[in-house]
């Protein structure tokens, strides 16, 4: 026994599916999201009430199922790629928008020439597939991005391919309606397209979230450095393999010197102020490589690697008149750090908190000398057991 399926058929199973595909979407979507997720279902039930205006072609005249509901999956597909824009963070061109209304009216002169109609549509539908891949390309995320960006290019060459195989041979009694395997492939393409698309559009959701959520966890909300806990973690990786290959390490600790009055004069805003500006000057003068966290309220740690002898103290200098000879917006006196020096003894058991205490002491000497100086911590040195005052 066979199985046959026509046209009609194919269009009323495709409607329900992308029905289902826009309620569990629905149920998933997140009060105030930004991230396209409301454009994405906006896009499938466009694409749904397409379906379902395509299955009604017996029933209403063709200015309705045939120029409107090409318009209308033009405008889901338009929908979809906006979802993408705003993925990116950006809005989608005017002129996308206007697309569907301009195929709408330009296809109901020849609503009754299938070859003529079929091309323009074709053209249309395509173009905007190709646009909803190349977004995903762009804007995209994830370990899915290149493989959807993949599919709709050929859903889009798939389209193509249909309106110039049609025009080319101008068939005059071919129907929309009618079971023909190029008909029918199409709109299961767009179809499986729609699905896997709207899948991968999830999955990329998905895996920027954990991203954030990961960055959220191992990084300061202020200065977007790395926290205390991903630093010291981070730091012992690098431990360990200094370790292993018997490179030289060494740890530069940062105190703004005197931020107590900044709060207390300027408020705490201009406080966080100064501790942004101040990650950002350190973060210009050190490389990219080298390890950079906010451990407390005021102070700041880099681990630097590969550096030898008098290097890190030539860099812990820059970095200091970086800070101390360029004033501070809305600051009205001079904004300095002190810093603390010391070196990974890898001919002892060390670890980045022995290490880190170090520095902590050369810090403390620094500070008691007169403040915004550096020093490095020597063994034969014994470091004042009195607080820093800041």
């Amino acid at each position: 026994m066979s199985l046959s399926l026509d046209i009609q058929t194919i269009v009323i199973l495709l409607l329900v599916s992308t029905v289902l595909m826009v309620l569990v979407l629905a149920i998933g979507s997140r009060s105030g999201t930004r991230d396209g997720h409301r454009s994405w279902i906006a896009g499938l039930a466009l694409i749904a009430l397409a379906w379902f205006l395509i299955a009604l072609r017996d029933v209403v005249g063709p200015i309705i199922t045939v120029a409107l509901a090409d318009s209308v999956l033009l405008a889901g597909l338009v929908m979809l790629v906006a979802a993408c824009f705003e993925f990116g963070g950006k809005q989608i061109p005017s002129i996308f928008l206007l697309l569907p209304p301009i195929l709408f009216v330009v296809l109901l002169p020849v609503r009754d020439q299938f070859a003529v109609y079929t091309f323009i549509a074709g053209a249309m539908l395509s173009t905007a597939l190709l646009a909803l891949g190349v977004s995903i390309w762009k804007f995209g995320h994830g370990s899915v991005r290149w493989p959807l960006t993949m599919l709709l290019v050929a859903s889009a060459g798939l389209v193509v391919y249909r309106s110039v195989f049609v025009f080319e041979l101008e068939p005059s009694n071919t129907k929309l309606v009618e079971f023909d395997p190029l008909n029918g492939g199409t709109f299961v393409a767009i179809f499986v397209m729609t699905i896997i698309a709207s899948l991968g559009f999830l999955q990329m959701q998905k895996e920027r979230a954990e991203e954030k959520l990961m960055h959220l966890a191992m990084h300061d909300g202020l200065t977007e450095l790395l926290n205390r806990r991903a630093f010291f973690e981070l730091a012992d990786r690098e431990l360990t393999i200094a370790r292993r290959e018997d490179k030289p390490i060494a740890v530069l600790l940062f105190d703004i010197d005197y931020f107590k009055r900044i709060n207390d004069t300027l408020g705490h805003d201009q406080g966080d102020a100064v501790l942004r500006e101040i990650a950002s000057r350190i973060k210009s003068t050190i490389r990219r490589s080298d390890l950079f966290g906010r451990i407390g309220g005021e102070e700041f740690c880099v681990l630097l690697t590969n550096l030898e002898n008098e290097e890190p103290r030539r860099l812990a200098e820059r970095t200091r008149r970086a800070i101390g000879d360029s004033p501070f917006a809305n600051v009205p006196w001079p904004v300095t750090i002190s810093i603390g020096i010391s070196f990974y003894d890898a001919e002892s058991d060390d670890t980045i908190a022995a290490t880190i205490n170090r520095a902590d002491k050369a810090l403390y000497r620094a500070k008691n000398e007169g403040r915004n100086r550096v020093a490095i911590h020597t063994p034969n040195i014994n470091s004042p057991d009195e607080s820093r005052s800041h």
